[in-house]
């Protein structure tokens, strides 16, 4: 499988681009909604029930809690052509390069998130709850990636005492999209900050994430030619 990340010619690293976005689940859920990758249930999901139990009851539909803002790095899993590519993703998307290292490709993020993401990123919800800690706060960064599911609603067995406010439910809900989306064969990481020692989540403000990176990078875990991506 291939991973392939369709971007501006002027943000490709490979072209000598030092910088990458972040995206955000509230950046796609407020963006201009006549461009093709925003959406408006961005982090929503829906589930049916499929028994009675913690007061729901058979059939009844429950719509997931967006939740927490995250950082969201999405790419595709088909090659296009990249006038195909423009069509789906936007016209800004006049270029391409696949990603063949992910591991290696999501520890260069973290390195650089490190310095780059400080508290004015928080939002002013989560700073508060920083600021009143009475300690010096933990945080740990945590990747989630995989394909993106696309269904429009999903069965859940209440009686495996599954929690809807449960961390894993939480994750769950990023990796999920509505069937209008299929095409898009999306590939995403999720990066969640977490106070580690609460384990609350930490939520971000609306705005994509500029990294700047060095100008002696070495993007060795990216190629300009399709390749099958390793994990």
């Amino acid at each position: 499988m291939k991973l392939v990340k369709y971007c501006n010619s002027d943000h490709n690293p490979l072209d000598g681009c030092r910088t990458l976005q972040l995206g955000t689940a509230e950046f796609y859920r407020n963006m201009d909604a006549s461009r093709p990758i925003a959406d408006t249930q961005e982090g929503h999901i829906t589930y049916l029930g499929t028994n009675y139990a913690n007061g729901f009851g058979l059939g009844a539909v429950i719509s997931g809690n967006i939740g927490e803002n995250l950082y969201i790095f999405s790419m595709s899993t088909e090659d296009l052509p990249i006038e195909e590519a423009k069509l789906r993703f936007g016209e800004d998307k006049d270029s391409r390069y696949y990603i063949k290292d992910l591991s290696k490709f999501i520890s260069m993020i973290f390195n650089q998130m490190g310095s780059q993401v400080t508290y004015q990123d928080f939002t002013e919800g989560s700073q508060e709850f920083l600021n009143n800690l009475g300690r010096k706060p933990f945080f740990e960064t945590r990747p989630y990636f995989g394909l993106i599911k696309y269904q429009d609603a999903y069965l859940m067995d209440y009686s495996e005492e599954i929690s809807l406010g449960s961390f894993s439910w939480f994750i769950n809900s990023q990796f999920r999209k509505r069937e209008s989306y299929k095409e898009d064969a999306e590939f995403r990481i999720v990066i969640v900050i977490i106070e580690k020692e609460s384990g609350r989540i930490i939520s971000i403000k609306e705005p994509p994430k500029i990294l700047t990176f060095p100008e002696d990078t070495n993007w060795d875990c990216l190629s300009n030619v399709p390749i099958d991506f390793e994990k």
